[in-house]
């Protein structure tokens, strides 16, 4: 049995969550499946990395000249492969090819697909029952989608206690750390939690530090921390690597995120995974992956956020139950994934 799988990369996307979504679908294929061949197709090369045994990688390349016409060259190849060696299943990333075979959908942001693209497929792949409920409102057979959870990849997994000490030695000298997914949050939102973290180190007086990762505006960042009280106690880190934040998360005593609206529910599946106690807001698909293992916060309210860190901070069994919490809520997470019968 032939199964391919074509996904496009924008040009300059910054859409992570695409390459592990597409590697998960590949995980639960090849485990669920022994002896199905496996045939990724994709105009970007970092989708080859890490790929199970066994699974092919077809670079369809387009020029940087033909980047107004690139969706339409990318579709014109897929088709051109595909008739010249059909699968049995086809599953498509945002753009698909309406050939007459089985041909499945990989659906992570409804933004970039149009209802009448989404009717071109037979069933739809989504990572959440929040993103299921979107497909619903736009018409779809809920019965025909698929849900299979977006979970990160290896990098993200629990440190040994030596292993943590080391790594915030490397850090913040040995101190204790919030991290802050700051390309996950909005401007505001950050400002709420620079004004959270004050409230925290006013009310409590400790030597806690606060990474802020990956923010979107790093001059205006700094800018911002030349008047914060405590901008000593802050540590801006831009352009980390997928690899270098899993690191910077798992050492971490706590993780902040607060997405506008996520309908993966991947921002909170990466503390989740390295067992790592979270504070984030109940919004699209957050609740359903974190459940009772994450705190929740209003990301306009500081003096909230605030409590939370001071919660995670002084009461060492709030920790311990979060972290068992995260264990058996990742666990689960992997299991709804190992249960899934794509070709049925």
């Amino acid at each position: 049995m032939l199964i391919t799988i074509s996904q496009y990369h924008r040009f300059l996307s910054k859409e992570k969550k695409k390459y592990a979504f597409v590697h998960n679908i590949i995980a639960i294929l090849s485990a669920g499946f022994p002896g199905v061949q496996i045939e990724l197709l994709s105009n970007d090369n970092s989708y080859a990395q890490h790929l199970p045994p066994g699974v092919s990688f077809v670079r369809i390349d387009i020029p940087r000249l033909l980047k107004p016409i690139a969706k339409g060259k990318f579709i014109s190849d897929v088709r051109s492969i595909v008739k010249r060696k059909p699968p049995d299943l086809l599953i498509s990333g945002a753009f698909a090819t309406g050939l007459p075979i089985p041909e499945y959908m990989l659906v992570t942001d409804l933004q970039q697909t149009t209802s009448d693209e989404l009717r071109k497929v037979n069933r739809w792949i989504v990572p959440s029952v929040y993103m299921q409920g979107l497909l619903v409102k736009r018409g779809m057979d809920a019965g025909s989608v698929i849900i299979a959870r977006l979970l990160p990849g290896e990098s993200y997994a629990p440190a040994a206690w030596e292993k943590r000490e080391s790594l915030k030695q490397e850090l913040t000298g040995g101190k204790e750390y919030f991290i802050v997914n700051a390309e996950d949050n909005s401007g505001k939102n950050i400002v709420n939690v620079l004004k959270a973290f004050s409230l925290f180190k006013k009310w409590q007086q400790s030597k806690m530090q606060l990474l802020l990762v990956n923010p979107e505006d790093t001059p205006k960042i700094n800018a911002l921390l030349q008047t914060y009280k405590y901008r000593d106690d802050i540590k801006v880190i831009s352009s980390a690597t997928e690899p270098e934040l899993a690191t910077f998360i798992k050492a971490a005593m706590a993780y902040i995120c607060f997405p506008e609206n996520d309908i993966t529910g991947y921002s909170t599946a990466v503390a989740l995974q390295c067992n790592v106690p979270a504070i984030t807001y109940d919004t699209g698909a957050v609740q359903e992956t974190g459940r009772e293992a994450v705190l929740y916060a209003d990301p306009g309210n500081s003096e909230d956020i605030a409590g939370k860190m001071i919660k995670l901070y002084k009461d060492e069994k709030l920790r311990s139950r979060l972290i068992r919490g995260s264990q058996e809520r990742i666990t689960g997470l992997k299991r709804e994934n190992e249960s899934i019968r794509f070709l049925t």
